[in-house]
């Protein structure tokens, strides 16, 4: 996984951390595009690289260091594609890519879908897992509204949309690329207002939200389903439409 890149010293990075500027933390590291880093810009987390030689990565900008353009530019010259944030920092990470690049109209759509994706993925698969069903139906309707201004924007390819999509068989993405693709389908036919496109998209986003029910073993599990299994898993529709069908702010 690490990326071949020059030494730390050679590309900018700080040594203010312990262990020399190795990443010490238990944490799990989040990836991050370089290209979503707008400088100059003084950020409130951390970036860490994987410099060359590096089994775990390696501290590149303190939170307390600015960012500059000739910083990103550096890494870029490098071959350098992502830099990491420590998953405890990942708050002031989504903050800054809804903030600073989803809002940054400047940006390539691509870019800003991407973060918009990155922004709410841990907000909305914790929300989920703790059954915190008003936070997850307010995360659901800032990334709903957003995607639906990114899908409709004058300057959108959605074939540039389709490059860019996960599809794997993780939940989150599954949901958000159904989302996505009801929003694109929904505003070729031309028949629904934007607000009816954002409706839309929140409902291809909670399809599956009943599935926070299940077991964790059942959803992942590789061997094929038994009938009362798949009798289960089937129950998942039921479970979210009554969980979330009596809420005034969902139509």
């Amino acid at each position: 996984m690490a990326e071949q890149v020059l030494s730390n010293q050679a590309l900018g990075g700080t040594t203010a951390c312990v262990s020399g500027g190795i990443a010490n933390s238990t944490a799990p590291m989040v990836k991050l595009s370089v290209d979503m880093i707008r400088p100059p810009v003084n950020l409130d987390f951390s970036l860490y690289i994987y410099a060359k030689g590096d089994k775990t990565p390696r501290l590149y900008r303190d939170s307390k260091y600015p960012l500059k353009v000739e910083d990103i530019d550096r890494l870029k010259q490098s071959g350098t594609k992502h830099v990491y944030v420590v998953s405890n920092e990942i708050e002031a990470y989504c903050d800054y890519l809804k903030e600073t690049v989803v809002e940054d109209t400047a940006i390539a759509p691509t870019v800003r879908y991407e973060a918009l994706r990155q922004a709410t993925r841990s907000v909305f698969n914790n929300a989920a897992a703790n059954q915190l069903i008003d936070e997850v139906v307010d995360v659901s309707e800032y990334l709903d509204q957003k995607t639906v201004d990114l899908i409709c924007g004058d300057e959108t390819l959605l074939a540039d949309l389709f490059q860019v999509m996960t599809h794997d068989y993780d939940t989150f993405n599954h949901a958000v690329n159904v989302s996505t693709y009801c929003v694109m389908i929904a505003r070729e036919m031309r028949c629904f207002s934007q607000e009816s496109l954002v409706e839309i998209a929140q409902g291809a986003l909670l399809h599956d939200y009943g599935k926070q029910y299940l077991p964790s073993w059942l959803l992942n599990q590789a061997d094929p389903l038994s009938q009362a299994q798949k009798e289960t898993v089937m129950e998942h529709p039921k479970r979210g439409f009554e969980e979330l069908c009596s809420r005034e702010d969902l139509s």
